[in-house]
């Protein structure tokens, strides 16, 4: 949806119509509870006037359509119109509205809890099943400002407009009450609030341009952390931590500077109702004894009831602000899960690959952009072999990989699982037999057999262990303080990196994947190691069918098959034999 030459007013009301629209039924019985909840905070006021005639004894007043409707009222339930039934009227009136109101804010709440756990699902879902392609040009830290901070100001931004309907039943409520007792003093009120808000809705702007500076700065600084915090390691063996350090204090600066201006913003609203109040309080009650003659009941009734209605009105331009800063949040957030969304992958629902003679890759081309990646590429992996794809940086290799992962298309040529098109197979049952290790191993900050088994519960014990034995992992896990249950660290940092990538190839073993793809996964090991991990390849090889994309030697003298490729073009094809 493009939003950039809407107004302020568009986008609010935009933002109104999604919600309500999502939450039909829900918002309909907050709207509902909060007509009732007013309605009998509106009897419990409109009652002051009759017990103030009683008490203070103005017959002036008992003759007043006001006065003789509850009369009727009382008549009609069987009750006489004294102090104590007055009274009662007035406790039941406040202990009805009360609950009401309290049944109105709890499906208030339920539905803000709901947005957000339905953003963050939307979310979460659209990108998991999001192209690999999206992926490339997004900073990480987006992804989590949306599902923290810009999904919780969303879920704010319902609670808000709810109030907001609130504080305008109750307006309409109190205006409605004052215009049945004086019509003169009722549109003395009503300008009264219309220069009330007129000279505070500054305020209301300073709220909305700080909303809006917030929202893109959380997300700068958000993507920033992400980022720093991932190369902290890289950053501080250099000593360049000041500089990603300068990069977040800026921002933070930003926020604060917001932040001050919104708190500003709100108090500054808040605090200036009340002198507004008492001017007018005081301008209204000189009128109604000194010009207009109005009885006292009805005065002080009148005094309340302007009192409530302008604290109305000023809670209502109070949440309106709040409404107004937390909507840039929500569109930011709604924009990143459209925009994830439209990515879904199309995987086709073709028939299963059966990998058992080769895969081929038959005049493959690629480009990024204008950038050719792959010229008429042709390769051919056996099964059951170790093949070596080698070549200098940015020369295609990853992109190979990903062509046969199905994590990209490529622009002409095709893919064979034997004689399977890979565009007519089944290609998530064609994922599931493939393992992947990439240089940076992927482990969460878990225990190793959460990491081996990554969320198969299926899985025994047993399973982790013997896939573990297989990678050549057994000895060095038992060896661990908890064995299997050793927590590996943030990015399996408690492990050396020959041991997590080990931990890797126990994960794809572990699911029984049948083509193992290592891209550069030996590159940062030194070469006994390497000679070690090269050597566990080698025992797999029969069951598993390997392509280890490297420019390492070990890797390379342990191949059954070599393609070597330069400028997009297989320039080598031979074996080692």
């Amino acid at each position: 949806m493009n939003l950039i030459n809407k107004d302020s007013s568009s986008h609010l009301l935009l933002a109104v119509k999604d919600m309500i629209s999502n939450y039909r039924y829900e918002t309909a019985m907050v709207f509902m509870a909060l007509l009732f909840a007013s309605f009998f905070e509106g009897i419990t006021l409109i009652s002051l006037f009759p017990l103030l005639s009683i008490v203070l004894g103005e017959a002036s007043t008992e003759s007043d359509p006001i006065f003789e409707a509850f009369q009727d009222v009382f008549e009609l339930l069987g009750l006489s119109m004294d102090f104590g039934s007055v009274l009662l009227v007035i406790v039941a009136g406040s202990i009805l509205k009360a609950i009401f109101h309290v049944i109105a804010m709890s499906y208030v709440g339920f539905v803000s809890a709901r947005i957000a756990y339905g953003f963050r699902t939307r979310l979460i879902r659209a990108l998991l099943a999001a192209t690999w392609g999206y992926f490339v040009d997004q900073p990480i830290g987006r992804f989590s400002n949306a599902l923290s901070n810009e999904t919780s100001s969303s879920a704010t931004l319902y609670l808000d407009l709810c109030r907001l309907s609130s504080t305008a039943i109750q307006s309409i409520v109190f205006l409605g009450l004052a215009l049945t007792l004086s019509l003169t003093m009722s549109l003395v009120a009503i300008l009264a609030g219309c220069i009330m808000l007129m000279l505070l809705h500054y305020f209301v702007r300073i709220a909305r341009r700080a909303g809006k500076v917030q929202a893109k700065t959380y997300a700068n600084l958000m993507r920033s952390i992400s980022d720093g915090l991932q190369g902290i390691k890289v950053l501080k063996a250099m000593h360049l931590e000041d500089r990603i350090g300068s990069v977040l204090e800026h921002e933070i600066k930003i926020l604060e500077s917001m932040q001050r201006k919104q708190v500003f913003a709100k108090y500054a609203l808040a605090d200036a109702r009340e002198p507004f109040i008492v001017i007018f309080a005081a301008i209204g009650i000189f009128l109604a004894i000194d010009r207009w003659d109005v009885p006292l009941p009805e005065l002080f009734t009148m005094v309340i009831l302007f009192q409530r209605s302008v604290n109305a009105l000023g809670n209502l331009q109070g949440t309106y602000q709040n409404v107004v800063a937390c909507e840039p949040f929500y569109w930011s957030l709604s924009k990143t899960v459209n925009e994830a969304s439209t990515m879904r992958e199309n995987l086709p629902n073709g028939k299963n690959p059966d990998f058992r003679r080769t895969i081929r890759l038959e005049n493959i081309s690629f480009s990024y952009g204008d950038n050719l990646v792959l010229d008429n590429v042709d390769l051919e992996i056996p099964r059951g072999k170790l093949t070596a794809l080698v070549g200098p940086s940015g020369s295609g290799k990853t992109t190979i990989g990903d062509i046969i992962c199905a994590l990209q298309l490529p622009d002409a040529g095709r893919v064979l699982i034997d004689d399977l098109d890979l565009r007519d197979a089944d290609i998530q049952s064609w994922r599931r037999r493939i393992g992947y290790i990439p240089q940076e191993t992927f482990l969460f900050h878990e225990t190793i057999s959460v990491n081996v088994a990554f969320g198969e519960n299926s899985i025994s014990d047993e399973g982790i262990e013997a896939a573990l034995e297989k990678a050549g992992a057994i000895d060095f896990v038992k060896n661990s303080e908890d064995g299997i249950e050793t927590v590996v660290g943030e990015r399996g940092v408690k492990f050396s990196g020959g041991q997590r990538q080990r931990i890797a190839i126990a994960r794809t073993l572990v699911r029984d994947a049948e083509f193992l793809l290592l891209d550069e996964a030996t590159a940062s090991l030194d070469p006994e190691t390497e000679m070690e991990l090269v050597s566990t390849l080698k025992n797999l090889l029969g069951e598993v069918t390997i392509l280890a994309i490297s420019h390492r030697p070990a890797i390379v003298d342990a191949a059954d098959k070599i393609y070597r490729i330069a400028n997009g073009r297989i320039q080598v094809d031979f074996s080692p034999d």
